[in-house]
């Protein structure tokens, strides 16, 4: 993401907190549901998720959004309402 400075936010373990309204994760019975949006006053971010043993960050400004499996098993989720494989090689 060009020119953008994006502080990563200290985390615990999704299963501790399974619900983050801004960056549109929730982590219920159906697994792990993603719909990250950019609050119109900020210029992006950088949000990490371990989620079951995975580690995910989930990076969001003006010109994208980028969700990637940083280490771990493949993990199925929910991204905007779409299941998606998660994997180390595959990015969304």
């Amino acid at each position: 993401m060009k020119d953008l400075l994006i502080r990563c936010l200290k985390h615990e373990p999704i299963e501790r907190a399974p619900w983050v309204p801004f960056a549109g994760v929730h982590a219920g019975a159906d697994g792990l549901s993603l719909a990250p949006v950019l609050p119109e006053e900020w210029d992006g971010y950088c949000l990490p998720v371990t989620y079951r043993g995975r580690r995910l960050e989930i990076a969001v400004s003006k010109e994208e959004k980028k969700l990637c499996l940083v280490s771990g098993e493949p993990l199925e989720v929910t991204l905007f309402g779409q299941k998606i494989m998660l994997s180390s090689e595959a990015a969304f």
